[in-house]
């Protein structure tokens, strides 16, 4: 049975034997959840990989390769990824959960730029600009 998130947290906290919790909940782990993510976004958006990785300004053979499994991209890549399907914030904070990293956070100023110009629709040559100027 495929539990829910905050079930397998609330069962979690209570647990005493890891061991037992694995094996009783193996069927609620994403095994790799970077490609189940990307993988479902495709089927949403109804997009291409080869858009996604033109518009997310990556270069077909590392966009491909991300797609496949056969490289795990940095932050930043992930990052590109969000801009590439043209994700709202909250989807590219779970993109980049998925992707093992930390959520864009508005205390860091180029993590403020990402958020600002997702918030407002920009492209990534847009958003390499202003970090650009910034330095």
């Amino acid at each position: 049975m495929h539990k829910e998130t905050i079930e397998l947290f609330h069962e979690l906290k209570n647990e005493r034997n890891l061991e037992r919790f694995i094996h009783d909940n193996n069927q609620s782990f994403m095994e790799k959840p970077l490609l189940e993510y990307i993988g479902a976004l495709l089927i949403k958006y109804d997009v291409k990989k080869a858009d996604v990785i033109k518009k997310a300004a990556l270069t077909p053979v590392y966009g491909y390769q991300i797609f496949d499994g056969k490289r795990e991209p940095k932050r930043d890549k992930i990052i590109q990824l969000a801009f590439g399907f043209g994700l709202s914030l909250e989807e590219t904070q779970k993109l980049l959960k998925s992707a093992g990293y930390g959520e864009l956070y508005p205390k860091v100023k180029r993590d403020v730029v990402f958020i600002y110009a997702i918030n407002n629709k920009m492209s990534i040559e847009e958003v390499e600009k202003i970090l650009f100027k910034a330095g």
